[in-house]
């Protein structure tokens, strides 16, 4: 083998190993998601890119590992990106706010676990209007007990957010893994323009290029960088 064939083979053997440590990475460490929906406001926003932990709650599927890696079993209040259980090709990103064995409830949007009413900062209602139970389970529902092997799940924007009280409960073999950082923010453009006449907004492929070079201050939300997600 000459010397160029040597060296194009030893790039190949290279961009290899790469490829399976990408993917090996992606399907067992870590991967990362971006925020299309207001569920989760103010916590995460729309155009948040998120990187999500797939190790931490595979208490099983490592055997002795387990013991030396950081994984654990879910905790209460942690923020889990899932399969949708109505749509498997869907991720979805809520809180879990229900351990199996809890008793879920809600009364004029006051949640209670175990009959203890639980609230927290992160919660959130952009609608002051009570929803009757006949009508709709947004702010009444319940009692609930969250089945063995499966999780509650609500958004932190409670009046804006498909979830347990809507689907059920979230069989933990649906879990992805936990989110834990915004590595980057941009701000869609749904949001962008909403506050701008017809005229300021770009009609054109150009147009809308040249809004983004003289606007990307106004779009990048550089202080969410790197930001824990708590």
């Amino acid at each position: 083998m000459g010397p160029v064939a040597r060296r194009v083979t030893e790039y190949l053997e290279v961009g290899a190993i790469a490829i399976l440590l990408a993917f090996f990475l992606r399907t067992f460490v870590v991967e990362a998601f971006m925020i299309p929906t207001g569920s989760m406001e103010n916590t995460l926003l729309r155009g948040d890119h998120i990187l999500v932990n797939r190790m931490i709650y595979n208490t099983k599927g490592l055997g002795p590992l387990a013991k030396v890696l950081p994984v654990r079993e879910p905790k209460r209040r942690d923020i889990m990106v899932f399969k949708n259980p109505r749509n498997m090709k869907l991720d979805y990103i809520k809180r879990m706010m229900g351990m199996p064995g809890d008793v879920i409830s809600c009364r004029r949007k006051r949640l209670s676990i175990n009959g203890k009413e639980a609230v927290y900062s992160f919660e959130r209602h952009s609608s002051p209007w009570v929803i009757p139970r006949e009508r709709n389970v947004r702010d009444n529902f319940g009692p609930i007990k969250v089945p063995r092997g499966h999780y509650f799940m609500m958004g932190d924007n409670r009046d804006n957010s498909l979830d347990s009280r809507y689907w059920g409960t979230l069989d933990r073999r649906l879990i992805k893994g936990q989110a834990f950082l915004v590595y980057f923010s941009w701000m869609p453009f749904k949001e962008t323009f909403e506050n701008k006449s017809y005229a300021e907004t770009p009609h054109s492929l150009a147009e809308l290029l040249w809004f983004n070079i003289t606007h990307l201050g106004d779009r990048l939300r550089i202080h969410r960088f790197l930001q824990l997600i708590r």
